[in-house]
């Protein structure tokens, strides 16, 4: 069978990454060269302008994207900010409210609090809304914030989905430890894979449940419950 014809320079795709390096963008660098695409590092804020019609894939920090996607009039796809609490028991496995940091703050219990739109505390199992960072005592009370009960997770999952459909995925934590070996490449195991698999195709098969055209899910197994939605990501 004779070699596919290479792509015209135009059409390659580039995989474009942040300054910053990173193991992850290390691993990604080497993937999308094997598979022949280009990669082209930014060395700054700015983008370049003969980057603008070509086709690309931008990968980098969460401070870091939304100013390339505005230079680049992209959108950032993500879930909506109470679509986590807004899934049925079923998808979720445990109580997740949608509140206010104010109310975190009154807590006197164990309980994971996380920032509802952003990163502007780290997201954690609190001992009570006493010990948030002081990180959080800047922000007005009515940031919005999810406060769930702690549960255990034995494995975690990550999907990358595109109209409802999996396009790709791997675990990357399993037993309290990363799942990432020396090669880079991620272990995962058999059964446990076609488990997960099966749990968010049920998921993506809900037309009561809203999804995005694009987005990152995160799923993972919670010790004596099973599974269920961790998080989703802007894709």
């Amino acid at each position: 069978m004779p070699a596919p014809l290479p792509q015209p320079e135009s059409t390659v795709p580039i995989l474009v990454l942040s300054p910053r390096y990173s193991e992850d963008s290390r691993v990604l660098r080497r993937a999308a060269l094997q598979v022949g695409w280009h990669v082209e590092r930014l060395g700054g804020w700015d983008v370049p302008e003969r980057l603008f019609l070509r086709k690309l894939i931008f990968s980098g920090e969460i401070g870091y994207t939304p100013v390339v996607a505005h230079k680049l009039s992209w959108a950032l796809l993500d879930a909506s900010p109470d679509w986590l609490p807004s899934l049925s028991w079923n998808y979720r496995q445990r109580t997740i409210e949608w509140k206010t940091l104010a109310d975190a703050r009154q807590l006197t219990s164990p309980a994971f609090i996380k920032h509802a739109t952003g990163k502007a505390f780290a997201a954690g199992v609190y001992a009570s809304g006493a010990d948030l960072p002081q990180t959080s005592q800047s922000l007005s009370k009515a940031t919005p914030v999810l406060i769930a009960e702690p549960v255990h997770w034995e494995i975690e999952f990550r999907f990358f989905v595109l109209e409802r459909r999996v396009m790709t995925f791997s675990s990357y934590w399993h037993g309290g430890r990363s799942t990432r070996l020396s090669d880079g490449s991620w272990q995962a195991w058999p059964a446990e894979a076609e488990e997960t698999q099966g749990f968010l195709q049920t998921l993506l098969a809900d037309p009561t449940v809203q999804i995005p055209p694009a987005i990152v899910i995160d799923i993972g197994k919670i010790r004596g419950r099973g599974w269920a939605v961790i998080e989703t990501n802007a894709a």
